[in-house]
């Protein structure tokens, strides 16, 4: 009974915390001019993917890697269906048509880090590269390259 208890308290705290996150991040965005789509793509999804990474470096400690990749690529997988959902209780029509056309460079290049990151399972590198493995140095330079494209 107390673990009940301790969750829907915790779930209280994350629907509160979140409202919050996304307004607190569009005071942000006004704040700095830096604008509300890079904003969100980096500082709310940033401090949102936080508990996934969290729970990876515990699965990777615990020796459980698959556990580490699955959580990551489960939770990119999750947040993609959930726009279904939203859209379905969205009323005042589709959803994704009122979001900056913009998103769409933040949505394809998602999609080739994803990408990246299933070659980088299927193909298993043997050499690494300042003890980084290709497919993750290809990945964290993606990202970055993302990032100041959407910054432009």
């Amino acid at each position: 009974m107390i673990a009940w208890i301790q969750f829907l308290a915790s779930a209280s705290v994350i629907a509160v915390a979140g409202t919050r996150l996304a307004r607190d991040g569009d005071r942000i965005a006004e704040l700095t001019g830096l604008g509300r789509l890079w904003i969100g793509v980096v500082l709310v999804a940033g401090a949102t993917s936080l508990p996934e990474l969290a729970a990876s470096i515990a699965a990777v400690r615990l020796g459980a890697f698959d556990l580490a990749v699955g959580n990551l690529f489960g939770s990119n997988a999750f947040n993609m269906a959930a726009l279904f959902f939203i859209d379905v209780a969205f009323r005042e029509g589709p959803l994704l048509s009122l979001v900056s056309s913009t998103h769409g460079i933040a949505a394809f290049w998602s999609i080739i880090l994803m990408g990246i990151g299933l070659m980088g399972i299927i193909y298993r590198a043997e050499k690494r590269f300042l003890l980084i493995e290709p497919d993750s140095l290809l990945m964290i330079v993606s990202y970055v390259l993302g990032v100041w494209l959407l910054f432009q």
